[in-house]
C-alpha cells in the first residue's frame, strides 16, 4: 500500500506542475495590435448620431494567430457617459480591395465594461473628450490567415450623446472606412485615419496536459479503492 501511495502522490505532483505550466499557456496573448489611442482625434461611430455613421478599419491576421477570443478598443462620448454601453461588433470580408456591404460576423453586446484611462483627447472640437478602454470576450472567431478583413464597432446605446472611436498613430494596411447605414457601400476616410483596437486569443490547453490529468485521476481512484479494502 505504501508503494501505491507514493505512486499516487507522484502523479498528483505531475498534475499540479502540469496545470501550473498550462496556466501560463492559456493566458490571452495579443494576436493583432492596431495601436492604442493617440489622444489626437476620434471619429464618431454611432447609430443614434445625426446623421448616423458607422466606422470600420482593416486588419490581417498571421498564421497560427488567426482565432480571436477577445476584442479591445478605445473611445468615448462627446458629453455624458451612459450607464449601459451597447455595441455592435461586425467583421466584413474585403473583396478586391473593398469591404463587403453585409457582415460575415455580427454580434450585439450590451453592458460592455468601460475603463477610464484618465486621458483625454485634446484636439479641436473634441477638447476634453474622455477616453475609455473597452473589452469583450467573444466565442472563438476563426479567420483565414493572410486575408484582409474589416472590423466595425458601432455604438448602439440609443442616447443623444455621440460615441467616438479613438484614432491611433500606428500605421496599418490602409485608411479606415465609413458608411452611413447598413447596406451602404464603405468609403475611405480622408484624411487617412487608423482606429485604436487590438485582438487577443486564449490558446486551448495542450492534449498532453489533459492526458496527464486523466492519468492522475486514475491514480487517485486506485488509491481510494486500496484504502477501502
Amino acid at each position: 500500500m505504501k508503494r501505491l501511495l507514493i505512486f499516487s502522490l507522484s502523479l498528483l505532483v505531475v498534475i499540479v506542475v502540469s496545470l501550473s505550466t498550462d496556466t501560463q499557456r492559456v493566458e490571452a496573448g495579443v494576436i493583432y495590435d492596431n495601436g492604442g489611442p493617440d489622444l489626437q482625434n476620434g471619429i464618431f461611430s454611432d447609430f443614434a448620431a445625426i446623421p448616423p455613421q458607422q466606422v470600420g478599419d482593416d486588419f490581417v491576421l498571421s498564421p497560427g494567430a488567426n482565432v480571436i477570443t477577445d476584442i479591445h478598443w478605445w473611445g468615448g462620448y462627446d458629453t455624458s457617459v451612459p450607464a449601459n454601453d451597447v455595441f455592435s461588433i461586425r467583421l466584413f470580408n474585403i473583396t478586391s480591395g473593398s469591404p463587403d456591404t453585409n457582415p460575415s460576423y455580427s454580434t450585439i453586446i450590451g453592458g460592455v465594461t468601460h475603463f477610464d484611462t484618465g486621458n483625454k483627447i485634446l484636439a479641436g472640437s473634441l477638447s476634453g473628450f474622455e477616453v475609455f478602454e473597452y473589452a469583450v470576450d467573444v466565442a472563438p472567431i476563426s479567420l483565414i490567415a493572410g486575408t484582409p478583413y474589416l472590423l466595425s464597432i458601432v455604438n448602439g446605446s440609443g442616447i443623444a450623446d455621440t460615441w467616438f472611436w479613438a484614432t491611433t498613430s500606428l500605421p496599418d494596411i490602409s485608411s479606415a472606412s465609413v458608411r452611413s447605414s447598413d447596406g451602404n457601400a464603405w468609403t475611405t476616410i480622408l484624411p487617412e485615419a487608423e482606429m485604436a483596437f487590438n485582438f487577443t486569443s486564449t490558446p486551448i490547453p495542450e492534449p498532453s496536459t489533459l492526458l496527464l490529468f486523466g492519468v492522475g485521476l486514475v491514480g487517485v481512484g486506485l488509491l481510494r479503492r486500496r484504502f477501502k479494502k
